[in-house]
């Protein structure tokens, strides 16, 4: 189950990517983390000392905030959107 918590995760994190958002993976210490913009760029900061779980949660409430039209994403990865 991890595992496919992980594949899922580096496929959000890649679909992050192809939808422009640069994402920067750091050891936050549960400190707030998320999308955020930066002059005309978005960011998705990463917290390394969450689990695959809550990472990929993390990724996935940035994911709903932003227009991934034209991008695969892993049918999956669409339920946890929805």
């Amino acid at each position: 189950m991890a595992s496919h918590t992980i594949d899922l995760l580096e496929h959000a994190i890649e679909v992050a990517k192809q939808a422009q958002v640069h994402v920067r993976t750091d050891w936050l210490d549960g400190m707030a983390g998320g999308l955020c913009r930066i002059g005309k760029q978005n960011w998705l900061f990463l917290d390394m000392s969450l689990s695959a779980a809550d990472q990929l949660a993390q990724v996935s409430k940035a994911l709903r905030s932003i227009s991934l039209n034209g991008i695969e994403v892993h049918p999956e990865l669409k339920r946890l959107l929805a």
